[in-house]
């Protein structure tokens, strides 16, 4: 799997519909997303890789006024996140699960989407939104997205085939919360990703979903 790059335009398009109160709580997870995809595309030495992960659960899981200074995401997972951001470990565990060689196994790819899931019911929790289904709605977004970046980025096709079909067998309730806006959007350019076979935001029609489901909530 390889999975290091900037914030792509899906991500910021998501974080732009997302409610104001909550969009600094998203950006720190996807910018945490972000830095455990860069352990696993540069550190060569899975050990090494290991140790990095290690350090991120193990400060996640300490009390907040524990935590070491001069890391910035780490204080804005802090600042944002306060004490629940160790719920967001089963992202770390996924991104751990996803280290070795293409293609990953099932079981690998599985725990890999499982962890984005977790991080996006953590939100919706976090978010405030009060319904246990719109919350397994928001999992699942996390799931969906996790296949259908995987299937256009990895460079073995046996994976990405993998990823699309995991993706595509996902179903579930789309989110109506306002509260969980920036998922809604994520969610539709995973769904229009997966059966397209594209980009998340590839071509115009992309942008117009994005906005649809911005402006309207489906």
């Amino acid at each position: 799997m390889q999975h290091a790059d900037p914030p792509d335009p899906a991500t910021a398009v998501a974080l732009a519909w997302q409610p104001a109160r909550t969009r600094a709580a998203l950006a720190a997870l996807f910018a945490l997303d972000r830095r455990l995809a860069g352990v696993v595309a540069r550190v060569r030495e899975p050990i090494l890789a290991q140790m990095r992960f290690a350090w991120w659960r193990e400060r996640l899981t300490q009390p907040v006024a524990q935590r070491p200074a001069g890391e910035p995401l780490l204080g804005d997972l802090a600042e944002h996140w306060g004490e629940t951001s160790s719920h967001l470990v089963p992202l770390i565990d996924g991104w751990e699960a996803s280290l070795g060689e293409a293609p990953l196994p099932i079981a690998a790819l599985q725990e890999f989407a499982a962890g984005r899931g977790a991080a996006f019911a953590a939100f919706a929790s976090l978010a405030g939104v009060p319904d246990p289904a719109e919350e397994s709605a928001c999992r699942t977004a996390g799931v969906r997205w996790a296949y259908a970046e995987l299937a256009c980025r990895t460079s073995t096709p046996a994976e990405a085939a993998q990823a699309r079909q995991l993706g595509n067998s996902e179903t579930g309730a789309r989110m109506a919360s306002a509260e969980v806006r920036g998922l809604a959007v994520l969610d539709e350019l995973s769904r229009r990703s997966l059966t397209r076979g594209e980009p998340l935001m590839h071509g115009r029609r992309a942008a117009l979903a994005a906005l649809r489901v911005g402006m309207f909530g489906r």
